[in-house]
């Protein structure tokens, strides 16, 4: 496996591997993605600030994460302690937001895959962490991020959100 950036020309495929996953979420019976977010203008957006990076495998993609080193305002507001100091305004941390694998690749490893990539990047950076959040009903990924070292240092609320649940769970992981 492999990381590169995203390109804009791949955004149909984009939005089917988000789409897969909306499907994979909803069938677990978890609201997440499933009220029009990730948007296409989002997932097209990421692509130019050149913050969406794609697993492959030869000619085939297998998922697809947002990295960004630009911080989030969402984590300002946490109701718990971060691991790192850093805030929106001055991150010392990297953000993944918008972790899919393709389930029609089957179960290779590429969510796990595309979080250390995330890591190396954001130690590359020079960042002391990787935060990220995620629907209290994922427990898939609640046990992806626990399985890699990640802490889950808190809650917050998502402002603007249109979906029912709007509390996440954050999680932290020093690199």
């Amino acid at each position: 496996m492999e990381l590169r950036k995203a390109e804009l020309s791949e955004l149909d495929q984009v939005m089917d591997v988000y789409e897969d996953g909306r499907r994979a979420l909803a069938d677990l019976g978890i609201d997440q993605w499933q009220h029009g977010r990730p948007s296409r203008a989002m997932l097209e957006a990421d692509i130019v600030n050149g913050e969406l990076f794609a697993c492959v495998e030869g000619d085939s993609v297998l998922g697809y994460v947002m990295f960004s080193l630009r911080g989030d305002a969402s984590y300002d507001r946490l109701e718990g302690s971060w691991l790192s100091d850093g805030d929106s305004e001055n991150p010392d941390y990297g953000v993944v937001h918008r972790l899919v694998a393709d389930s029609r690749t089957g179960r290779r490893g590429v969510a796990s895959f595309l979080m250390g990539q995330a890591e190396q990047l954001a130690r590359a950076a020079g960042m002391r962490g990787v935060r990220l959040d995620t629907h209290p009903g994922n427990v898939p990924m609640h046990r992806l991020l626990a399985k890699l070292g990640y802490t889950k240092c808190g809650t917050f609320h998502l402002v603007g959100c249109p979906e029912p649940v709007t509390e996440r769970y954050a999680y932290e992981k020093l690199v």
